[in-house]
């Protein structure tokens, strides 16, 4: 994820937009977390949250914004929404894999997908 994403992905939880960002494997979902909590701190953010809840990391903002960071190998995202779902470094994302994360924002009246 280059800087550009990373500020567009903020400033989308800014608008409050809930947004799954997935990595391929389970170590690269902090790694994504990290490159928007430093965009996030360069500009001095109030009313950011920082957290983890049911395996998932998190950065939410007081007006109901929310990025979730999942891997891809994980065997479940029951019970988690979002807006947008950006799929991160994921060129080898096999059809049951994007059969199990579509879900996620089948019930957005708004929802993209983007796979970078």
């Amino acid at each position: 994820m280059n800087r550009i994403v990373a500020a567009g992905l903020a400033w989308e939880m800014l608008l409050g937009k809930r947004i799954a960002v997935f990595g391929p494997t389970r170590e690269y979902p902090s790694h994504l977390m990290d490159q928007v909590t430093r965009y996030l701190e360069e500009y001095d953010t109030p009313g950011i949250t920082l957290g983890a809840q049911d395996g998932v990391a998190y950065i939410e903002h007081r007006d109901g914004g929310r990025i979730g960071f999942y891997s891809l190998d994980d065997p479940s995202y029951r019970g988690h929404m979002a807006d947008i779902l950006y799929l991160e470094d994921c060129n080898g994302v096999s059809e049951e894999q994007l059969a199990n994360v579509l879900p996620i924002v089948a019930t957005s009246p708004h929802a993209e997908v983007i796979r970078a």
